[in-house]
């Protein structure tokens, strides 16, 4: 009864998103894949390369084109997100 009861609760959860992974921090706003597209944006913000929760950051200044070796650390070999975040 209590795990029938605490399967429900655990998928209650799954399906509402709580555990959701996403391809962007909190905070930041998605905007291209690393295939060497343009993300575009003014000004200086930092910026996130990655996927569901593993990101790697970077402070970029104007359009900059969202590869893997734009950012320190990068073990994305596969498709990920770049994302802009605040300034």
């Amino acid at each position: 009864m209590i795990r029938n009861v605490l399967t429900g609760v655990a998928l209650a959860m799954i399906a509402s998103g709580v555990y959701a992974a996403t391809d962007y921090p909190s905070g930041y706003t998605k905007c291209v894949q690393n295939t060497g597209a343009t993300c575009s944006m003014s000004g200086t913000h930092s910026v996130a390369l990655g996927k569901s929760g593993s990101f790697v950051y970077a402070t970029k200044t104007g359009n900059f084109a969202c590869i893997g070796s734009a950012f320190p650390s990068n073990s994305y070999t596969e498709s990920a997100w770049c994302s802009v975040g605040p300034s």
